[in-house]
């Protein structure tokens, strides 16, 4: 028995496909705008934790380094930490890269008015980058700088 299928049939089905398709296309490019900004941000946070761990050298006394790379190798660690890592990294990240700042010998400053507007713009753009802000973020009250006393011991008095 033949089926008979009128032009108004054919049409209907011809538009559902045609919706069905555009939807596909739609969700598929949606889909890959996020593995896009994915991909963005773990290229970035690699960079970033590279770095990292290679300033750490400014402060592992490694031997290969005179007092002004020590230096400026710690400058670039902090500098990397307050640029990148508190805002992109995660809180464990963070809380990790606490621990080491306390195990090594670097001044910080301790909660006051200016810190806590500091962390509290740091809770800000880390929550408009949908990021998470536990309490490693946003109950810090510390922000560090370079112990040029201890530097002076390790590596000796500058050269001028």
């Amino acid at each position: 028995m033949p089926i008979r299928i009128n032009i108004e049939t054919v049409i209907s089905i011809l538009a559902l496909l045609g919706i069905g398709g555009l939807l596909g296309a739609l969700a598929n490019h949606l889909l890959q705008k996020s593995r896009d900004k994915e991909s963005r941000s773990i290229t970035r946070k690699i960079e970033a934790y590279s770095d990292l761990l290679n300033f750490t050298k400014g402060f592992l006394g490694d031997p290969n380094l005179d007092y002004h790379e020590s230096l400026k190798y710690q400058q670039n660690f902090l500098k990397k930490f307050h640029n990148d890592i508190l805002l992109f990294a995660s809180s464990d990240v963070i809380k990790a890269t606490d621990i080491f700042l306390d195990s090594v010998s670097i001044s910080h400053t301790n909660k006051d008015e200016s810190t806590d507007a500091i962390f509290r713009l740091i809770t800000a753009m880390r929550n408009d980058l949908g990021l998470d802000t536990g309490d490693e973020v946003s109950k810090r009250y510390k922000m560090y700088a370079v112990n040029l006393d201890d530097l002076r011991k390790k590596k000796g008095n500058p050269p001028t």
